[in-house]
């Protein structure tokens, strides 16, 4: 009995000494692992952080560029700031926005842009491009002009200078110079703390030409802004791209307006051949009394009651009747109707000869001073188609018949005749004009 106890007691100190060694080594086994991992893991942050380091050094490089030409692999310049060229290498995963910081494709990144360009110093890789906010920028304006002797540019009344380096682009980006930027084109300018660096012209100024001209007495009227003799026409005019109110008035001709579109380049001609000719209907008012009449314009003679009408233009004009002087003045047709006013003169009877006792008659003094006058005042007065000066208007005139008329801007045209004689001692003569 005390034999089995002893066997059972050893067989249980064997399977304790077991079972302790065997915890022992799965204790180890799980130490051991967890000092592995942990070794990893700060092996992993280290070099993190190591990495980390490094990238923060490739983000070091920052420049202002004026871009002249940009595909989806390169970018090519003007370091505005440090005055060199530039060419970088653009990649899957350089960064591209505008100056908000929302990503946008290469393609709206254009030829005269101005852009800040992130790259790693050692390399030519480009990390990211941004529009910048740094530069100012006019959008299609027109009016634009350049001083290129004194490097100066004018936009809306206000100079900005420019450099040998600032560049001048077309509208498909490919470079000119400043030579070709005129007042008339459209363009897009950017500058940097007041100095321009970049215009492209987005269209390019359009011309009108007018031809066939049928006389040169005349004008030409753009937008009512700008206006031109016809005589003093000296090839085509320019004019900026887009919707233009043409007016062309002509001595003799009907008046042309017309509304027309240019496009950017274009040429625009206005032939004037079929130009319609204008004319004016002559209405003779010749003073009471006379009855019959002839008027003569040029090389035709019309009498009393004929239809008179002319080509609009200057003429001189004659008329005579029986009895009276004749009659000339020189009148411009310019409306459909012209009034004009004959103011015929008697003329003057042969003085008596002395009767046979050799006796003469008494010679009475035979003329008369007299003021005319108007109400309102101003008025300029004609006596027999003379200028005699405005209202009032002292003259002094010989007894007899005259057609005197008044005219005032405003008010119509006033016709009277007045006779001299010696019998009525009045001097002065007061008329009241009738406004338009």
């Amino acid at each position: 009995m005390k034999r089995n106890n002893k066997k059972f007691i050893m067989n249980m100190i064997i399977v304790s000494v077991v079972g302790l060694i065997t915890l022992m080594i799965v204790m180890f086994m799980v130490i051991s692992t967890y000092i592995k991992d942990e070794a990893k893991g700060n092996s992993v942050q280290v070099e993190a952080q190591v990495e980390e380091n490094n990238t923060k050094v490739e983000y070091s490089s920052t420049v202002l560029v004026l871009v002249e030409k940009i595909t989806q692999s390169d970018i090519i310049g003007f370091d505005i700031e440090n005055k060199t060229e530039v060419s970088r290498k653009i990649s899957e995963g350089t960064k591209i926005n505008d100056m908000y910081g929302s990503v946008m494709p290469a393609s709206q990144i254009k030829p005269g842009d101005i852009v800040e360009v992130v790259y790693q110093e050692d390399k030519a890789k480009v990390l990211s491009i941004s529009k910048t906010s740094r530069a100012k920028s006019w959008k299609k304006i027109s009016g634009v002009t350049v001083d290129q002797s004194n490097k100066q540019i004018n936009i809306g009344g206000t100079a900005y200078e420019y450099v040998d380096d600032t560049m001048i682009f077309q509208s498909d980006g490919n470079k000119t110079n400043m030579a070709f930027v005129t007042p008339f084109d459209v363009v897009s300018i950017q500058s940097v703390n007041n100095v321009i660096w970049s215009i492209t012209i987005d269209e390019v100024a359009g011309s009108i030409a007018v031809t066939d001209l049928p006389t040169t007495k005349g004008s030409l009227e753009i937008d009512r802004s700008r206006s031109f003799k016809l005589d003093e026409l000296k090839g085509d005019i320019s004019v900026i791209p887009g919707q233009h109110k043409v007016l062309l008035q002509m001595e003799g001709y009907e008046i042309i307006t017309e509304n027309i579109t240019i496009e950017s380049g274009e040429s625009y001609e206005i032939s004037l051949k079929d130009a319609k000719k204008a004319y004016t209907v002559i209405n003779p008012l010749v003073n009471s009394g006379v009855t019959n009449y002839t008027i003569k314009i040029g090389d035709k003679t019309y009498n009393k009651g004929e239809e008179i009408k002319l080509q609009q233009g200057t003429y001189k004009v004659e008329a005579e009747a029986d009895g009276y002087e004749p009659w000339s003045k020189e009148i411009i047709c310019d409306k459909e109707t012209y009034n004009l006013y004959v103011s015929f003169i008697q003329k003057p009877t042969p003085s008596e000869s002395p009767d046979a006792t050799g006796e003469t008659n008494t010679v009475l003094n035979n003329t008369q001073t007299i003021t005319l006058n108007t109400n309102p005042i101003g008025a300029k007065v004609y006596v027999n188609g003379v200028f005699k000066g405005e209202t009032p208007c002292t003259v002094t005139l010989i007894n007899g018949s005259y057609g005197v008329i008044f005219e005032k801007t405003g008010y119509s045209a006033y016709s009277t005749t007045l006779l001299l004689d010696g019998s009525n001692e009045q001097t002065g003569y007061l008329y009241d004009l009738i406004a338009n």
